[in-house]
């Protein structure tokens, strides 16, 4: 047997048992659609908001949920999960060198089923980070607004300040080194650049890795304003894309008043799934948090019950429907 199959066996062995730690839904409890302990108050920041809302909507993806485990920092690494490189960019490291770089760097990247770290990234960006560190509380189900209530000094942590979200925006990619669509190359990469009389000929494109990323030689007229440079910057990433390189999904209409309209399809979809539809509409007026006018009739609250599955399918785009009333039997 090949170290591949053995290294694939481990790994579904390794799903099977992700997939019995991670809690599925078994009853609705107030602070699974009442937000207003975090959400509802003054002071709530859109970045708060924003994260509250991120976890919340974290917690109906049952593929999401199973990766975070894997990828859980606080999780014991197997042997055969380490990988120690024989180079690094392209050079063989330096004795000792391997060993200042943290832990994490060694580690293989996880996948649950057909979600991988690489396709989860592109899709959260660093918030996949702040909720892996957060892995314990998201496998056992456990509501934002109680972790707001009772584990604040760990939420403001995993999300550097909940106000600031400063790990959203510098953490840890290890197996995509990537912070900005546009950066300098380095000299040995200038050597393999594309020309004009390649560009056309995508046999002949350099197309790096997991990352997509190509260097390409342009000419740059500095007498130009930054405003018409980046317009041209513009034109020509659309004219000279490469077809095996889609660009990363929007994240949609950017709201604050949106968040708190997110926050309430996420609470008509739950109550509707899991009470009669006359209590669900009688709890979903007492709990609103962007009360959209008058009294919530059933067909307005239904109404932000499909928003909610809507916003779930285009934020978490991992092939499966919100997963608060079935199972997480590994298929």
């Amino acid at each position: 047997m090949s170290d591949t199959t053995d290294e694939q066996l481990l790994w579904r062995q390794l799903e099977l048992e992700t997939a019995d730690r991670v809690k599925a839904w078994r009853e609705l409890q107030e602070d699974d659609y009442d937000f207003r302990s975090w959400a509802g108050v003054n002071d709530a920041s859109k970045q708060l908001l924003q994260a509250g809302s991120i976890y919340e909507y974290a917690r109906e993806s049952r593929k999401l949920r199973c990766l975070l485990a894997l990828m859980n920092p606080k999780r014991p690494r197997r042997d055969w999960e380490i990988m120690r490189p024989a180079l690094i960019d392209g050079r063989r490291p330096e004795p000792g060198e391997i060993d200042t770089y943290p832990a994490e760097a060694n580690w293989l990247p996880c996948w649950f089923e057909d979600l991988n770290e690489h396709n989860a990234e592109r899709t959260l960006d660093g918030f996949l980070y702040c909720l892996s560190d957060l892995a314990d509380y998201l496998s056992d189900n456990v509501s934002f607004g109680k972790l707001f209530c009772t584990k604040g000094e760990e939420l403001e942590k995993a999300f550097g300040g909940l106000n600031e979200l400063a790990r959203v925006k510098r953490e840890f990619r290890h197996f995509l080194p990537l912070s900005d669509a546009v950066e300098m190359a380095t000299q040995s990469e200038v050597h393999r650049a594309t020309v004009e009389e390649t560009v056309s000929d995508k046999e002949k494109r350099v197309i790096q890795g997991e990352s997509c990323s190509e260097v390409i030689a342009i000419k740059i007229r500095w007498r130009f304003t930054d405003t018409e440079i980046a317009a041209g910057m513009k034109e020509f990433a659309h004219a000279h894309r490469h077809p095996a390189c889609e660009p990363r999904k929007g994240k949609g209409r950017d709201r604050e008043d949106s968040r708190l309209a997110a926050l309430d399809n996420l609470s008509a979809m739950r109550l509707i799934r899991w009470r009669p539809i006359g209590e669900a509409v009688r709890l979903f007026e007492a709990v609103r948090l962007n009360a959209r006018g008058g009294k919530p009739e059933q067909r307005k609250v239904r109404d932000q019950k499909t928003e909610a599955e809507s916003d779930f399918l285009r934020d978490f785009p991992f092939g499966e429907a919100a997963a608060n009333h079935g199972t997480f039997a590994l298929l």
